[in-house]
C-alpha cells in the first residue's frame, strides 16, 4: 500500500510466486514451490512492524476454476489429456505416453479438473502438480518403468541416513475388494474376492463414466485392482527428519520428488 515502495503496483493477487531453498553447504537453490499468490494477508500490530502472511496456490486451482466444452480424440490417454489441457488453458505440462487408450469423451461445462480426475481414474495412473507449477501426467506402468520410480533414490535408518521418526499404517483403508467399473457405453466389469470380503467385510471400489475404450480393458483393469488391494500392508506413511543433521540428509530433503523410490529401514 506505499506508493513510494520498491514493488508498489506489482504487489497483487494472482501473481506468480515461486519458493526456493539454499543449500546451506552447496550453495545451491533448489526449487520447492511455484504457484499464484491468492491472498495478501495484511496484520497491523501497535507499534510493531506490519506483517504479511503470502497465501498462494498452485496449477490444481487454476483446473478447478476453468470450466470447458470439448470432445476429445479417441488415442491413448497422453492425447485426450493435452486437449483437456489446452481447453483448459493450462499451458506448463509434463506428460506421458499413455498405456491405455482412450474412447473420444464428451465434455460439456466440466471444470477442467473434473476432466482429469476422470482420465485418470481411466488410465489408473497419477496426475500431480509439480514444484514448477506444471502439471505431470504419469501413465500406469511409469512406476515400473521409470528410473526414479523403480530404483531407490535414498535409504534412510538407524544405519543410513537418519531419521527423527517414522509413522507406520495398518489398516483396512486401502483395502478393495469389490470392484466395479464402467466405460462410457459398455458394461460394468466387476471382480471381487471371498476370502477378503470375509476377512475383511465387504470394500466396495466403484468408477463410472471412464473413457477406456474396451470392456476388456477395464476387465484386466479390474482384475489387477483386486490383485493389489484386497490385502492389507504395512505402509511407511510418514517420515519425519532434520536435514540440518548432515549435507547429504538436506540434499535429500530439497531434491525428492513425488513418485520417487525411496528405501527405510527401521529397528523396533
Amino acid at each position: 500500500l506505499n506508493a513510494g515502495g520498491t514493488h508498489y503496483g506489482n504487489l497483487l493477487p494472482g501473481r506468480r510466486v515461486r519458493v526456493s531453498i539454499t543449500h546451506p553447504t552447496g550453495g545451491a537453490d533448489h526449487r520447492v514451490f511455484t504457484g499464484q499468490v491468492t491472498d495478501w494477508g495484511m496484520s497491523y500490530q501497535q507499534m510493531k512492524n506490519a506483517t504479511t502472511q503470502l497465501s498462494a496456490t498452485d496449477r490444481m486451482v487454476d483446473m478447478q476454476r476453468a470450466d470447458i466444452s470439448k470432445t476429445t480424440t479417441a488415442g491413448t490417454s497422453d492425447i485426450a489429456v493435452n486437449e483437456i489441457l489446452n481447453a483448459g488453458g493450462i499451458v506448463s505440462r509434463e506428460i506421458d505416453t499413455g498405456d491405455e487408450t482412450f474412447q473420444a469423451t464428451t465434455f460439456t461445462g466440466a471444470t477442467c479438473l473434473s476432466a482429469m480426475n476422470q482420465a485418470e481414474d481411466s488410465e489408473q495412473g497419477a496426475m500431480y502438480v509439480d514444484v514448477n507449477n506444471a502439471v505431470v501426467w504419469k501413465s500406469r506402468n511409469s512406476i515400473f518403468s521409470d528410473t526414479a520410480s523403480n530404483t531407490s533414490q535414498a535409504t534412510f535408518g538407524t544405519a543410513a541416513l537418519p531419521l527423527t521418526d517414522v509413522r507406520l499404517d495398518y489398516d483396512a483403508m486401502l483395502i478393495r475388494n469389490d470392484v466395479s467399473l464402467t466405460r462410457t457405453g459398455g458394461s460394468a466389469q466387476t471382480a471381487d474376492n471371498s476370502d477378503s470380503i470375509l476377512a475383511y467385510g465387504k470394500r466396495s471400489y466403484s468408477k463410472s463414466s471412464l473413457m477406456t475404450s474396451t470392456d476388456a480393458a477395464l476387465d484386466a483393469i479390474a482384475d489387477t485392482i483386486i490383485i493389489v488391494y484386497k490385502d492389507p500392508r504395512v505402509r511407511v506413511k510418514e517420515v519425519n527428519l532434520a536435514p540440518q543433521a548432515n549435507t547429504d540428509l538436506m540434499t535429500q530433503a530439497l531434491t525428492r520428488k513425488i513418485r520417487d523410490r525411496v528405501t527405510v529401514e527401521f529397528a523396533p
